[in-house]
């Protein structure tokens, strides 16, 4: 089922109320099999637990008592947060990375002819940024953080604690994100 339509179960459902605050006390909706299928979507189109609640018309509580009660809701609520979750894996290793992208430029000439269209590659450099934050949470062993000074206006200084030889791979990382190195290790032809 798609989002429009899942959108218009939901009106019917709560009646012309919005999230949890139009649902009575007097009003319980009761689990339907469907359920486990909307609540995957709703989850991979990146819906926390309260917009999920609010769009069944139920407290958070009830929807952890659904996932206890009924296993192919759990599985669906497990499948969609897994695969939002993936996704943002994803795009932040890219941005990590650094990654190249086809793209097509439209350009006109005094408004007498049909739009050009150019087709292109675009490249975005690696995110030293995104590096950090990727390797903290995937390899905190090599990459934690710690406070070693307290300045007297109250910020600490940090200090990030790594391996001479992920040290060295990070070293190349901001080359490439600077420019003076390629990705494969080349310096490019207008350095």
């Amino acid at each position: 089922m798609g989002v429009k339509k899942m959108m218009k179960v939901k009106k019917k459902m709560m009646k012309g109320g919005g999230g949890t605050r139009g649902v009575s006390a007097r009003v319980r909706v009761r689990y339907r099999e469907e359920y486990a299928g909307w609540v995957e979507k709703l989850y991979k189109l990146g819906a926390g637990d309260e917009e999920v609640a609010g769009f069944f018309g139920v407290r958070v509580e009830v929807l952890e008592r659904w996932m206890r009660r009924h296993g192919e809701f759990a599985e669906g609520v497990r499948r969609g947060r897994m695969w939002a979750d993936a996704e943002v894996a994803e795009r932040l290793f890219q941005r990590a990375m650094g990654y190249s992208r086809e793209v097509v430029k439209v350009m006109s000439r005094g408004g007498k002819e049909e739009p050009v269209r150019v087709p292109y590659e675009e490249h975005y450099p690696p995110d030293v940024r995104a590096c950090i934050f990727w390797l903290r949470n995937r390899r905190p062993d090599l990459w934690r953080e710690r406070v070693l000074l307290e300045s007297g206006d109250g910020e600490g200084t940090m200090l990030l604690e790594v391996s001479e030889e992920v040290l060295e791979e990070m070293r190349g990382m901001v080359k490439v994100a600077e420019g003076v190195v390629g990705p494969g290790g080349e310096v490019p032809s207008d350095q």
